[in-house]
């Protein structure tokens, strides 16, 4: 029998037979888990697939988004950036965006985020204007300087101004 630091350096036939229903047990365990641990639990706060999702609380939108929405024709009665923005300064960004409130129901949002104060010491604020009015939903405001946007606190404000 040979073992691992024999002049040659091969293992004997039970190491080896060991060590490959180790990684076959290894890869079952893997292949069971995996699955269950990537499922969707249903919590969207939490799940990957609905990162983006936007909560309005108990509000509701004019543009409710069902499983059958076509969201291009939904976009289109949508009203434009231009005029949902108009009554802002310092927009650094505007975009169309799913929303959710308490209920489960889905709607068409404009999302619209504008910064004030120096650079650092930067104050953005997140405003939900319902796509097919322009009506504020709600708004949220996160301090900080630099990457302030992305790691600082959040302050909901409750669509409240």
């Amino acid at each position: 029998m040979r073992f691992l630091f024999c002049k040659d350096h091969r293992l004997p036939m039970k190491t080896i037979l060991s060590l490959a229903l180790a990684s076959v047990a290894v890869f079952s365990i893997i292949f069971v888990i995996a699955p269950a641990a990537l499922a969707d639990d249903g919590n969207y706060t939490k799940s990957y697939n609905h990162y983006w999702m936007v909560s309005i609380g108990d509000t509701a939108g004019t543009i409710e988004i069902t499983e059958d929405s076509d969201i291009a024709v939904l976009k289109e009665q949508a009203i434009s950036s231009d005029e949902v923005t108009a009554g802002y300064e310092n927009v650094v960004k505007a975009r169309l965006v799913q929303a959710v409130n308490d209920s489960d129901q889905y709607f068409l949002v404009w999302k619209v985020v504008t910064e004030s104060g120096d650079e650092s010491e930067s104050t953005y604020t997140v405003n939900i204007l319902d796509a097919g009015n322009g009506e504020l939903l709600t708004s949220m405001t996160k301090e900080g300087g630099g990457c302030g946007f992305h790691k600082s606190k959040t302050i909901e404000t409750g669509g409240q101004a």
